[in-house]
């Protein structure tokens, strides 16, 4: 039995419990631990309350229709490989949700030994995003740097994991903010519970109430059936709000309720539910400026502050970026199956002179543009995407020096292009071309020879 597939935990979620069963078999008896579920609203919990590498996941479901859990799990819990289960008449839907964000499809009927294969392969390309630290839920747990405003916020994460004082993150975005939120909860006494992201951002107004607290069946049109919302899910776990500074006005007075209470109630509903979970927020807004301009609760922001960890933009720790740079190499030459062989010293010049106002997050993307780009020898400043370049000072200063026999070839393109321009510029005539050029008539007749070019005399 391979050690690496006793580690991946995969959903597997159909209405047929026969298909379940044999499913559940197959999948244990290869090495992999299973969970499964019959419908789609019990999926979604499973998928808030712990993490898995792979969902193989059936379109018709009941409660709630696979496209749905689709498009909830994108949100809640991103790094999760899809497989989507499909009927053949309905491979249109599959397409469609795989520009949602599905990894693969798979057509009914199908083969199991397929579905193992499958499983094997997608697993195999992503075991390079695996955390180096130790997380039976897979977290990605890498905050790397040796900046001393980086070693600092190590400590302070190693002082508060354990204890359930509440904790607000600041920084830009993309610095990493989600990253440390997954590092407190399962480095800490909490990492066996549930670790639930809620990002107030991505929930639509009228939904977040529900989404957050829950409702009863028959609070309001369409709500068919009483559903747990995140607070309850998460347990004794962790809850995430994200983009806090978002959360719109008449949720902060109910929060702030709910945080000094320790104790909610879902929509329509009069049962006091305890919350036994460690709040944890990040934002990028600054937050006493929102508290000045009303648009967020001054007591909220004193209740949520009680810890507060600053990230700082990867503009002010440069010195982190030639590591950080050889991580992502590391990462995406395994995932893009790639040979790059290194870093060219200039590649990391130009990556030292540009800014980064997406932070380490525009990093990664640039590294993976880049290998994706580049051919087996080192990275060099011209595999960056331009839209960096253009914005790097002093560009041309970091490339490579250009070796004769190319620098000689581009200046031969050039001059022929040169030439080609000026004699459709006067209908092939060769005597107003040289005299455009500023050359001898003869001198032309030399270079179109060369050129293997023609021309009117």
């Amino acid at each position: 039995m391979n050690k690496g597939k006793q580690r991946k935990h995969i959903l597997i979620v159909d209405d047929e419990q026969i298909t379940l069963r044999a499913l559940r078999e197959e999948f244990s008896a290869a090495g992999y631990v299973v969970t499964t579920a019959c419908d789609g609203q019990t999926a979604l919990e499973q998928l808030v309350r712990q993490h898995f590498h792979l969902l193989f996941l059936d379109m018709h479901l009941p409660r709630k229709s696979g496209m749905e859990v689709l498009r909830e799990c994108r949100i809640h819990a991103p790094d999760t490989l899809v497989v989507i289960i499909t009927a053949y008449a309905s491979v249109e839907t599959a397409v469609d949700a795989m520009r949602m964000g599905a990894a693969d499809y798979i057509t009914k009927p199908y083969n199991i030994d397929d579905l193992l294969a499958r499983a094997e392969r997608l697993l195999a390309a992503a075991s390079v995003l695996e955390p180096k630290a130790s997380s039976p839920e897979g977290t990605n747990l890498e905050f790397l740097g040796s900046d001393p405003q980086i070693q600092n916020i190590r400590r302070t994460v190693e002082r508060v994991r354990s204890i359930p004082t509440s904790v607000i993150l600041t920084g830009e975005s993309g610095t990493g903010k989600g990253i440390l939120a997954k590092q407190i909860h399962y480095t800490g006494a909490r990492a066996k519970r549930p670790f639930i992201h809620i990002n107030c951002a991505a929930i639509p107004e009228n939904l977040m109430e529900s989404e957050i607290f829950g409702h009863e069946r028959g609070s309001f049109t369409g709500a068919s059936q009483t559903q747990k919302g995140k607070f309850e899910l998460a347990e004794e776990g962790t809850i995430f709000l994200d983009e806090i500074g978002l959360l719109p006005l008449n949720l902060q007075s109910k929060l702030l309720n709910v945080l000094q209470e320790r104790t909610f109630e879902r929509v329509g509903g009069s049962q006091s539910i305890p919350l036994k979970a460690r709040i944890i927020s990040a934002t990028n807004e600054d937050l006493e400026r929102a508290v000045a301009e009303s648009r967020f609760r001054e007591d909220l922001y004193f209740r949520l502050n009680v810890i507060r960890i600053d990230i700082p933009p990867l503009r002010f720790r440069k010195g982190d970026i030639p590591a950080l740079a050889e991580m992502f190499l590391a990462r995406f030459q395994k995932k893009l199956d790639k040979r790059v062989q290194s870093i060219d010293p200039t590649f990391c010049q130009a990556l030292m002179r540009y800014d980064w106002p997406g932070n380490v997050r525009e990093l990664e993307n640039a590294l993976e543009s880049a290998v994706a780009l580049s051919g087996d020898g080192p990275l060099t400043p011209d595999a960056l995407p331009m839209r960096i370049t253009q914005q790097i000072a002093d560009y041309g200063d970091v490339l490579p020096p250009m070796p004769k026999t190319v620098f000689k070839t581009y200046l031969e393109q050039q001059e022929a292009n040169a030439i080609r321009s000026a004699l459709k510029r006067f209908g092939g005539h060769r005597g107003k071309t040289a005299e455009y050029l500023g050359i001898s008539k003869r001198t032309l007749q030399y270079k179109l020879k060369n050129l293997g070019l023609t021309g009117q005399e």
